[in-house]
């Protein structure tokens, strides 16, 4: 989630300040303070126009999180201030299709998920072992991934199974996943 700030006093920009925002996400999660940059580097803008930024990474649950930031400096006559501000975003849940080329199926239902509110992401079955699956509530294996008993390879499957996720099997792949 990129988080953005813009610092002013009236019209006139206050750059060169300092901003700290702390996120709090559900369950009682709570990130560590994270600066925000003017800096140019960190999807901020130009260096020095007072917009503040950087990514907040932490974001593995689908569901409402709170921004609580502190702006602090020097104004425009010389006297320093202290902001509070709080704000919010929502992640919605997202899923990961595990598909075996057949692009045309993995879109069908995408579409149709997404229709319904939830990201999807695709993955091909041979980059599962080595994904991060942290931020899915839900792994859907495609029809095509597999045959009878045969399907992916135990790093995939360990990689699956690790994660402890809600999985739908769909048609012969499913089937696969689970014998």
């Amino acid at each position: 989630i990129h988080i953005l700030g813009f610092l002013s006093q009236g019209e006139k920009p206050l750059a060169d300040q300092s901003i700290q925002v702390r996120v709090y996400g559900p369950d009682g999660f709570m990130a560590t303070p994270m600066a925000l940059f003017d800096d140019g580097e960190h999807g901020d803008g130009e260096k020095g126009d007072a917009i503040y930024a950087n990514w907040f990474e932490d974001g593995h649950q689908a569901g409402a999180y709170a921004v609580r930031g502190v702006a602090g400096g020097v104004d425009t006559l010389g006297k320093p201030f202290t902001l509070l501000k709080n704000t919010g975003f929502n992640l919605m849940p997202r899923v990961v299709y595990i598909h075996k080329g057949d692009l045309d199926t993995a879109d069908a239902y995408r579409g149709l998920i997404q229709s319904h509110g939830i990201g999807v992401d695709e993955l091909e079955v041979g980059e599962v072992g080595q994904a991060d699956l942290r931020p899915y509530s839900m792994v859907i294996i495609g029809p095509e991934t597999g045959n009878l008993d045969q399907w992916g390879d135990g790093a995939a499957l360990e990689n699956i199974v690790r994660h402890k996720k809600v999985v739908l099997g769909l048609g012969e792949g499913g089937y696969a996943f689970f014998g």
